[in-house]
This record gives C-alpha cells, structure tokens and sequence, in this order.
C-alpha cells in the first residue's frame, strides 16, 4: 500500500499544516486560546504542528471543572472582546471604500455587544470589503492568525451559558468555509484558511467535508500538494483515508463525496491515474 510506514504511524491525524507555520500572533491585544478545543492524545481529531508531524501532541487536556458551565469571568470576557473589536477595526480599515458596507463597524459592535458570534460572523463573511481586506493581510501567517479567530467564534455559536450548538455550528462552518473558497482571492492563502480551519474543528462529518474542499481547490490551484512528495500525498494515501474516516465515525455516504473528491482530484495530477482509479 502507498507509504505503508506512514499508514502506520502512531499520529492519530497527520493532516499537515501546509502553509500554516506556527501562525504569528496579530499586532493585537491577546487571542483567546480558550476558544481553541484543547487536543486530547486518544482524538482522532488531533490537530498538526510543523513539530508534531511525527509524533502526537503530549499536552493533556485540561482537567473537568465544576465551573465550566458558567459564564466567563469579565476579564476574559474583555480580551475577547477587544481582540474581535480589534479585527473589525484591522478588516474595516484595510477595506476598499466602495467594497465595505457603510454601517460595517457598527454593525459588527452590535454583535460584540450582544455576544451575537453567529451575527458577527455572518456579518464579516457577507461583506466583501471585509473579505478583500482580510486576504490582503500580509504575511500569510498574520492573514491566518486574523482568520483564526474569526473561525474560533465557531465554538461560541449557539447553545447558551457559554455552550454550543452543533447544528449551527456546522451549517455557520460551512459558510465560513464557502466564503473563504470563493474565486477572485489569493490561492495560497484559500487552501491555508481551509486548513486551519479543518485543524480547529473536531466533527468528523465537518473535517470529512473539509478535506474534501481542501483537495479539490488544491487540484485547481497547488496541484503540487497532491502529487508525490507533496504535503498531501501521504495523507491521501487510501488506508489514510480509510483510518481518517473511521476515527471520524462517518457514514458511507459522507465517505463517498470524500472518495470522489480525491478521485477527481487525481485526474490533473502528472502519474495519479493508478490513485485517481483506487477511489472511483
């Protein structure tokens, strides 16, 4: 089988990281590392670092807390506060005048306020000024680390005293995930936003459809992560796929689009035709 050592490697997901060094922090207050799912070393949802790649991550998650249905304390309820008031002033100010809507800011100070993530999402992501702005941030990582904290909102959507929602979790997901995949933007940074945006969710169904984004717009624009040697190639080595699929727990018909996803993919790859027929 294609790469049987990496197949059986002890990594319970070795997506890569791609792109994504160690993204550099915004010229911003704090991130919230709170919002961030803390890995767990039995998840097969596990995200990848550049130094992790051969070995899963050690850090034991945080122990239960008697507290952890409550609200946050207003501390951290002020850090997170600032850092999203401070990526709408970041996105507004970077905006092309005729693309960002008049009432953007405001708009967007009305979610924070209102602890409305649903709405401040939706608010960035429909806005094309915003969108514009946010792919114009240079370098790559600092555009990635702004995108990542928009995405960890993800983790606020719905569910009250601080839960969530895993239904409005994954539908808001999916439009995040549409509204970076649009045309018109940078490539590099579209397949980086998708990736780090499959590393900070933990459902299998969404990481399953993720993946599946990932290699498609990879075989229109970086078709060079797909072909032997490149930071997909191993990934997508069929009983990777198999052992990703099964530690997501997902069914045959998510399991399906995946397949001819990768499938299709193949089909512009230089030598992928013996691959591109394995999943057909």
């Amino acid at each position: 089988d294609d790469h049987q050592n990496y197949a059986n490697s002890s990594n319970n997901n070795p997506f890569p990281p791609f792109l994504l060094r160690a993204p550099a922090a915004l010229p911003t207050p704090p991130r919230r590392p709170l919002l961030i799912p803390t890995p767990r070393t039995n998840n097969p949802n596990i995200k990848m670092t550049a130094t992790t790649m051969k070995t899963t991550t050690k850090t034991p998650p945080l122990p239960p807390s008697s507290s952890s249905s409550q609200q946050p304390s207003s501390t951290l309820a002020n850090i997170a506060e600032h850092a999203e008031l401070r990526l709408v002033r970041i996105l507004s100010s970077g905006a092309p005048p005729t693309l960002l809507s008049p009432t953007f800011e405001s708009d967007c100070e009305s979610h924070i306020a209102n602890a409305d993530a649903p709405g401040l999402i939706r608010t960035i992501i429909l806005d094309r000024g915003a969108l514009t702005s946010l792919f114009a941030i240079s370098p790559v990582e600092d555009c990635i680390s702004a995108f990542s904290l928009l995405a960890a909102l993800l983790d606020r959507v719905g569910g009250g005293r601080g839960g969530s929602d895993g239904g409005k979790e994954e539908i808001l997901s999916n439009e995040l995930a549409d509204a970076v995949s649009a045309e018109g933007f940078d490539p590099v940074k579209r397949v980086a936003m998708l990736s780090a945006l499959y590393n900070l969710r933990s459902r299998g169904a969404e990481k399953c459809r993720l993946l599946g984004r990932i290699v498609s717009l990879c075989a229109e624009c970086e078709v060079e992560k797909l072909m032997d040697g490149g930071a997909l190639y191993d990934v997508l080595a069929v009983g990777n796929v198999l052992r990703l699929c099964d530690g997501w727990g997902v069914g045959v018909p998510e399991r399906r689009v995946l397949y001819r996803a990768i499938g299709g993919a193949y089909k512009n790859v230089k030598g992928g035709e013996v691959r591109r027929q394995r999943y057909l």
